[in-house]
Parts: structure tokens; sequence; C-alpha cells
């Protein structure tokens, strides 16, 4: 491995055991040079981003916010699949919000809020949003803000939220593995959001450990 990628990785390895990790993706455009380049081309769709945007298709949401854009690769889809659903969206890092809002704009697609932020203090108000979203991101919480983060999504969403992350429901409480943090992400639904109805699928991703915990939560109440 090249010396810079090894003090990248390890980098981030300490962030993440020091409890900083959120340090890590305000600064990610310094650390590793990501959100610099302009926005790609729509020419490839990972199937899971689709599969997150047919559930939301099939919600016929008019509006939604991602927890957790990072440059855009979700928003982007939606935008070109669902030109009529105004895409929002927080995240650590500025860089990557600006990338993901000239994504979706090179594409035509309609922009609300764009804000920098947390997940478990989203800054928006009550009931703002159709739908919210979160890819990728719960493993990085630690439990408690994993709570917090489930608690905010069901604030800010009117009908529905859903989540792709790594889960195992038989777990009595969130587990380090393998560096990432494992939720009992259904059962947390369950029990904080009052009158949720919780389908769960597994996720297209089959390398690592997304084949082993990938989970995609659709939950609506």
């Amino acid at each position: 491995m090249h010396p810079l990628l090894r003090i990248r990785r390890l980098v981030r390895t300490v962030a993440f055991r020091t409890g900083l990790i959120r340090f890590y993706w305000q600064w990610r455009h310094v650390v590793d040079g990501s959100y610099r380049a302009a926005p790609p081309s729509l020419i490839a769709q990972d199937a899971h981003r689709v599969r997150l945007c047919e559930l939301i298709a099939a919600l016929d949401a008019q509006s939604c916010v991602e927890v957790g854009c990072a440059d855009g690769p979700n928003l982007s889809i939606l935008a070109s699949r669902l030109p009529r659903c105004t895409l929002s969206a927080v995240d650590l890092n500025r860089h990557a919000l600006r990338m993901a809002t000239e994504r979706v704009l090179a594409i035509g697609g309609s922009i609300g809020v764009m804000r920098r932020g947390t997940a478990d203090r989203l800054p928006f108000e009550s009931q703002s949003f159709d739908v919210a979203l979160s890819d990728a991101v719960f493993m990085y919480l630690t439990p408690p803000t994993a709570e917090l983060a489930i608690r905010e999504m069901r604030r800010v969403a009117r009908r529905a939220m859903i989540i792709h992350t790594f889960a195992d429901d038989d777990l009595a409480h969130g587990q380090l593995q393998e560096g990432n943090w494992v939720h009992p992400v259904g059962r947390l639904l369950s029990s904080i959001v009052a009158g949720a109805h919780v389908h769960k699928e597994r996720s297209l991703l089959t390398n690592g450990q997304w084949g082993r915990y990938g989970t995609i939560y659709h939950v609506t109440w």
C-alpha cells in the first residue's frame, strides 16, 4: 500500500476509535482529497441506489431529505428519476454539500435546503419533508447517537424514513464489528417510532460486511 494511503487509513481509524469521526468527515476533503472532482455523469447507476430511489418513488414523495448526502450520488439518481421531488440534505462537509448541489442542478433537479449538520441534530423544522433517507451513515454512529438520529429522522419526516446500513436485529445493542457499528435497527425503529410499520430487505451490496449485515429498512407510520 502506498505510504500516503496508509497514513490516510490510519487517520480514519484513529478518528473512529477515539470518537472524532465527525471531524474526519468534516475535513475529509483535506484528509483524503475527496469532494474535489467535477460531478460525474450518470451513465452508471449503482443498483442499491436505484433500489432506494424505487422505495421513495413508491411513496409518491414530493420532498426528500438525505441525512449524510456526501457528494450526492443518491441525490443525483433521485433527481434523474423523480424530477418533481424537491431534494434537501444535511452533511458535515461543506464541500460535499456544494458538489451534491451541483450534481442535482446539472440534471435539472429541484434543490430544497442544503445545510451542514449532524444526524443527531438535524437543522430542519419538524415535519419538513415527506421522506428522510440515510445511506451508509449509521455504521459510523455510536449506539446513543444512532438512537438520536432515528428520533431526528422521524421528527423531520411526515410519512416515511429509509435507512440502509449494517444491522443485526438479534443484537441487544449496537456492537463494533471490524471497525464499524452494527445496530439492531429494526428493534430500535419499533421502539422509538410510534405506530411504525417496519419492512426490511437485504442490501443489494454483497461485498464484505455489506454481505453479512447490509439491510434496507423502509419505515412508514
